[in-house]
């Protein structure tokens, strides 16, 4: 059918006038439909979402992928040929290692690493630093000589056969990919280096080209920018650009390698309809074959005729059905029906349409009324609602539910379908109090309907052996259903649903069964709790209402841990992977052999055909022909070496009382350094608004009370400032600077302003235009900055999700200049700005205490960054008033934003009861030999439990003044000596 007719079609249910259409007598066949056998297909699994797995291999012969944790190897339909996965498991990905660097996998789970010597091996869990251990991993590339795993905090080095993973030696790494002797390396600020062989490193960077990442076929090795491609030839040469566009970067695809010829990338061939679900999704869930060897089915708009036997789409029909309608095909004795529905807010009503061999369906029935269908195996259905096509006129604007009635119950006349093209009206008359909750409908015409006391919210199977009620009225049998709990609930599943993580529409009801005897069998769902999200997730129980009021339950197999189900046919599975199925509602269960992926894939539905398991349709039933490997849980492996400096900090004095604030309301303002701000006294008028626009807005007056950072005193400062614009001040946050002596003083940024407060005092300056784009939440915000000299400073920021350095304070302000990779890219890698006397330069740490860190050089008159150089290690900390730190004085100074527990072991038998906190900042000054600690603020706790939260603050300064630290929090002060132990 084209869209012409359906459109034609539509005019009965949503035209502009209102009328009626005359229905004639209900028909019925002379004699009733006979079911039709489904095809007898042994199960198979294809994994047919290309685009939801991490592709690790692929050849002409098929491919190996993850999904939804279990490592799949396909043949080249997405047949599975082979399946491992472990319990509890749950991988994101794999990489296939090189030959050179020992071959097999490594895999990865959040911020867990993984080995297997086989596509189909066991795994070994790999030993992370401790700098790095909880970072999310992103992917892993071969190497020159060793294997690379990227997270979000840094680079990490795994070598051929070792279990330990370490920190990457080399500073500013962003990727890196080796092929055919030629090694391509990006750097955080977006240069390309390659090298050939053992010879050194050069700068390949495009002129005028913003890169974003490498690529890599495995053929291929080129860098891309945003709108280019420039591939890199045997030598080292790049290749005239090729016109590329991505438009959104992923971190972790853009790591991954890319297959051309692959179904991941041949998908982008196909018909959007079918890229983000396959035609064998609903095959698997809706049962509707056409013959022995084929099936219909449906995806957005497009009808598939599918080769069951193989589980490929032999036909896919173009402008047959619309693709904003939710459609589904259903099995009929005289053919396939597709049944649509209109969303809630396009308008209102349903249709069948009718094919008998895959043509292009025509139009049976329309229906004017909000419901949805119910049906069976057999081929019965009915509309929840009456047969008649009435014109309506559509109102968006109208509130719309889930049930016709609004409250989860359904029409009392209910269409059924009695044979081709023949309905019949039925009507179900209840006794007061009662309502109908469904229908379960025969091929000759019956209904039997199901209702319970309005006033209760469930339908609650009987607690106690009383007999259900029925009553027989022409062709509708009621079932009246007592509503007393019995830790189960009877109720029809909702119409209209999709299923889950699938655009695919699951418009039939298929809870329910007529059998021949009279005996009415269905699904229960244990009451007070949701159908997925548990163990046993999805997991339900068989109900046999039978025709002398007895009723009958059976529960699952024991040991399900999920199940996937529809209408008679139901799949579990177990926690040793096992399978069993049942195909009559339940009632029995037989063994189907080992699944191929967890329970983490058991979200779907099940008809004749198979069952849908999330990324993996199995068509068929019975035992498949592999047995997948199950093994244990995931365990991942201790952290390596604690390389943490201990600051060892002791009491100096008697604690002594901190005079009392006054108390004043107001709205906190967060800091990097964990101290927050007070606002209050905001004045505004509160119909400036409706003054019209040449009345000038109301100053705001507000007051800042907070302590500046690195105070060990913990002097509490006053400021008063008046703002032209009250509406940003929700958006404030302050931030700190650095002067080239060390001082500290603090900057908000507050909308088309900027506060600076230093030593009690504040000023207030113009901020740059908010229209370059820093100041909409993009990236990871501003953390901090240096003084450059009175009322002007520099500042770290995200524009355009690229890291920038902004000027700002008093004066013309120049354009923002951008230095770095796609934020996404750089993920929670830190990047900060500093100055070694007059020279500017920017600090790259690869994760907490970092073992790598690196210094690159900035130019600000050419907005350019000079060649990166590695300095010490943060164990190679010491206080800034030692000799080692007197001694040289050499290094940028620079503040780092850090969370205290994870850069620093603070010794408990020195200071008892306190432990650090997970904000701070410290002030270091990072050289080629040493780190030395200036200042630190930190946020800590103190026991017992109850007592507000305190902090450590400390300076200890490598010229002048005496060293300071002190303990504050609970209304005391605690001076502290301290000093700092290495590893």
């Amino acid at each position: 059918m084209t869209r012409g007719l359906l459109g034609l079609a539509a005019l009965c249910v949503s035209c502009v006038a209102p009328a009626t259409v005359a229905e004639g007598p209900p028909s019925a066949p002379a004699t009733p439909p006979v079911p039709v056998r489904a095809p007898a297909l042994r199960a198979q699994y294809f994994q047919v979402a290309p685009d939801e797995a991490f592709w690790v291999e692929h050849d002409a012969t098929g491919d190996l992928v993850v999904a939804r944790g279990a490592r799949l190897a396909l043949d080249d339909v997405g047949r599975v040929r082979a399946a491992a996965w472990e319990r509890d498991g749950s991988l994101a990905g794999c990489q296939a290692i090189a030959a050179r660097l020992g071959g097999g996998l490594v895999c990865w789970n959040g911020p867990d690493l993984y080995r297997a010597a086989e596509p189909m091996g066991a795994l070994t869990a790999v030993t992370l630093p401790a700098g790095l251990r909880g970072a999310a991993i992103r992917g892993v590339r071969s190497g020159t000589r060793e294997i690379v795993v990227w997270t979000e905090l840094g680079p990490l080095a795994l070598a051929p056969g070792a279990s330990v993973a370490t920190p990457r030696t080399e500073p500013a790494l962003a990727d890196e990919a080796a092929q055919d002797g030629v090694t391509v390396k990006l750097d955080v600020f977006g240069r390309a280096f390659v090298a050939v062989g053992e010879g050194p490193a050069r700068d390949i960077t495009p002129n005028a080209a913003s890169l974003r990442s490498l690529f890599l076929t495995p053929t291929t090795l080129a860098i891309e920018s945003f709108e280019q491609r420039f591939v890199v030839g045997p030598g080292g040469a790049l290749a005239s650009p090729e016109r590329f566009e991505r438009f959104t970067m992923d971190p972790v695809a853009s790591l991954a390698t890319a297959f051309p010829g692959s179904r991941l990338t041949t998908r982008a061939d196909w018909p959007y309809a079918v890229r983000e679900v396959s035609p064998l999704h609903s095959v698997a869930a809706s049962g509707a074959w056409l013959d022995e060897t084929h099936a219909l089915g449906y995806a957005q708009g497009l009808l598939g005729v599918v080769d069951v036997a193989s589980g490929r789409v032999t036909h896919l029909g173009a402008e047959e059905l619309p693709a904003s309608m939710p459609c589904e095909p259903f099995r009929a004795p005289d053919g396939v029906l597709v049944l649509c529905t209109y969303e809630a807010f396009e308008g209102y009503g349903a249709f069948v349409l009718r094919t008998r061999a895959g043509e292009p369906p025509v139009l049976e029935r329309a229906f004017s009324a909000d419901g949805g269908f119910v049906g069976d195996a057999d081929g019965a259905l009915a509309f929840l609602g009456p047969c008649e096509a009435r014109l309506r006129v559509f109102d968006p604007s109208e509130e719309r539910s889930g049930g016709p009635l609004g409250d989860g119950f359904v029409s009392p006349v209910i269409c059924v379908r009695t044979g081709p093209s023949a309905w019949a009206t039925r009507r179900v008359v209840t006794e007061p109090g009662e309502a109908l909750v469904t229908v379960v409908p025969r091929l000759d015409g019956r209904v039997a309907a199901l209702v319970r006391p309005r006033a209760r919210g469930a339908v609650e199977l009987p607690g106690v052996e009383a007999p259900l009620r029925r009553r027989v009225d022409g062709a509708v049998t009621i079932v009246s259903l007592p509503s007393q709990l019995e830790g189960q609930t009877l109720a029809r599943d909702p119409g209209r649903s999709l299923l889950p993580t699938r655009a695919l529409p699951r418009l039939v009801d298929r809870t329910f069964t007529w059998a021949d005897d009279d005996t009415i069998v269905g699904w229960t769902t244990p009451a007070g709790s949701g159908i997925y999200g548990a163990i046993g997730e999805g997991a339900r129980s068989s109900v046999a209402l039978s025709p002398g009021g007895g009723w009958s339950l059976h529960g699952p197999p024991p040991g399900t841990r999920a199940m996937v189900s529809g209408g008679r046919f139901a799949l579990v599975i177990d926690e040793q992977g096992t399978l069993r199925e049942s195909r009559d509602h339940g009632r029995t269960w037989t063994a189907a052999g080992s699944s191929p992926v967890s329970e983490a894939s058991f979200h779907g539905a099940c008809s004749a055909l198979g069952c849908v398991l999330d990324d993996v349709v199995r068509l068929g039933w019975g035992e498949g022909a592999f047995a997948p490997s199950v093994r244990e849980p995931l365990k991942p492996a201790p952290p390596g070496p604690d390389r943490r400096p201990r600051l060892v900090c002791g009491p100096a004095s008697e604690p002594r009382p901190i005079p009392a604030e006054e108390g004043v309301e107001g709205a906190e303002l967060p800091t990097i350094w964990g101290d927050s701000m007070l606002l209050s006294g905001l004045v505004m008028d509160p119909a400036d608004s409706l003054l019209g626009p040449d009345v000038p807005p109301v100053a705001s007056a507000i007051t800042l009370r907070y302590r500046e950072p690195f105070d060990p005193r913990g002097v509490s400062r006053s400021v008063r400032v008046e703002l032209p614009d009250p509406s940003v001040l929700g958006q404030l946050s302050a931030s700190p600077l650095v002067d080239a002596a060390g001082h500290v003083s603090a900057w908000i940024p507050a909308g088309m302003k900027d506060l600076w407060l230093d030593d009690g005092r504040v000023a207030v300056t113009d901020a740059p235009d908010p229209g370059r784009g820093s100041y909409f939440g993009e990236g990871g915000g501003v953390s901090a900055g240096v003084t450059l000299a009175p009322g002007r400073f520099l500042v770290t920021s995200w524009t355009r999700r690229r890291f920038a350095l902004e000027t700002r304070g008093a004066g013309p302000l120049p354009p923002a200049q951008h230095g770095g990779l796609d934020v996404d890219v750089l993920g929670r890698r830190l990047l900060l700005l500093g100055r070694e006397g007059d020279q500017l330069g920017v600090l790259v740490l690869d994760g907490n205490a970092p073992e790598t860190a690196g210094i690159a050089p900035w130019d600000r008159v050419r907005g350019a960054v000079g060649t990166t150089r590695k300095v010490a290690p943060w164990s190679a900390l010491a206080l800034a008033n030692t000799e080692p730190c007197r001694a040289d004085a050499r290094g940028l100074r620079v503040l780092v934003p850090l969370d205290p527990s994870l850069w620093f072991r603070l010794d408990e038998v020195a200071l008892p009861g306190v432990a650090f906190g997970f904000v701070g900042l410290a002030l270091v000054r990072w050289g080629a030999e040493r780190v030395c600690l200036e200042g630190l603020h930190a946020a800590v706790s103190r026991t017992p439990r109850g007592l507000e939260p305190a902090r450590l603050v400390g300076r200890w300064p490598a010229v002048a003044g005496a060293p300071e630290a002190t303990l504050l929090g609970g209304g005391l002060a605690t001076s502290l000596a301290c000093r700092v132990e290495v590893p």
